[in-house]
Formats: C-alpha cells, structure tokens, sequence
C-alpha cells in the first residue's frame, strides 16, 4: 500500500491563499483483492456531513470525494479513487495537517487488517504452527 498526499498552496479567485492536499491511496493486485474479499474497500472511515454535498468539515478542513456528488462517508474506496482536502489560510494549516495524519493513521489500520487476514489464512492453510512466546 502506498499513500501519497501532495499539498500544494494556491491563490483563490479573489486573491486568498487556500491549501490543497491531493490525498491517493495504491493498493497492490493482492491488497485489493484482499480489500473486496473482507469488504475493507467500503469501509466508512469518516462520517461526511450530508448537507456539505460530497464535503466533509472537520474544524475548517473540507474533503471533496472525487467523482461523487451526493456522499455521507468517506471510504477506502474514496481513498483509492483519490480525495481533496482543503483549508483556507495559513492559520488553519494545521487541521489540515491533523486531517492527513488521520487518514494516514487510518491506513495504517487498514494495512493491519490486510496483514491479519493474509496470516490468519496462511496459519489455516499449513493446519498448525508452533511459535515461541
């Protein structure tokens, strides 16, 4: 699994500075497989607000789910497809630093459960196993 995150600042319409982090998770073939078998891709990991349209506001950090309109949620799927956070001003840089730490804690999470899943499958698969503790 690979998270890329580029953030970018950028001069808005009317002059302002706002920030931009382009957010992208890459599975491997086996991860995403993985991912479809445990249902992990839909995996809601942040609950967006519904009146926001396809936005979520944590403190003043807004997400865009790319290629959806209308969304409640941000999932792994989301993630993979790419999302856009967005702050404006140099004074909320920092929740959008503290939003990309959360996904890539939530990553991580999700890393784990693809690990978990692989080697509870091999330990099935080989019948027993002896480990020392």
């Amino acid at each position: 699994m690979k998270l890329s995150v580029d953030r970018e600042e950028k001069k808005g319409p009317f002059g302002g500075t706002y920030y931009e982090s382009k957010i992208k998770i890459t599975l491997t073939e086996e991860e995403e497989k993985v991912g479809q078998k445990i249902r992990l891709m839909s995996k809601v990991l942040f609950r967006l607000d519904p009146n926001k349209s396809a936005q979520y506001q944590d403190n003043q950090v807004i997400f865009a789910v790319k290629g959806q309109e209308d969304s409640s949620t941000l999932t792994v799927r989301d993630l993979v497809r790419g999302v856009t956070a967005k702050c404006h001003g140099e004074s909320d840089i920092s929740s959008l630093a503290f939003a990309e730490n959360q996904i890539r804690e939530k990553c991580k999470q999700i890393k784990a459960a693809i690990e978990n899943y692989n080697s509870a499958k091999d330990a099935i698969n080989k019948g027993k196993y002896e480990e020392e503790i």
